[in-house]
């Protein structure tokens, strides 16, 4: 488990790691700024029932940057 949650934050477009199993919320992970979930198009939050899950839906081709425009 603390593997898992370790090989997430380490990954420079994860933010955060929260295991929230214990209250029925999953585990929480929370992406960087400006980073998003393919399978959510413009959300950067996702619960995920297992670490297996987690590290899947994580993964690089599973998540996209939106660059934002440049000021005019």
């Amino acid at each position: 488990m603390k593997i898992a949650k370790n090989t997430l934050l380490g990954k420079s477009y994860i933010a955060h790691v929260d295991d929230e199993r214990d209250i029925d919320n999953g585990i929480i992970v929370t992406l960087a700024k400006n980073w998003y979930f393919c399978a959510d198009p413009g959300c950067g939050v996702r619960g995920f029932d297992n670490w297996p899950d987690a590290l899947n839906g994580c993964k690089k081709s599973e998540v996209y940057k939106k660059v934002a425009s440049p000021a005019k």
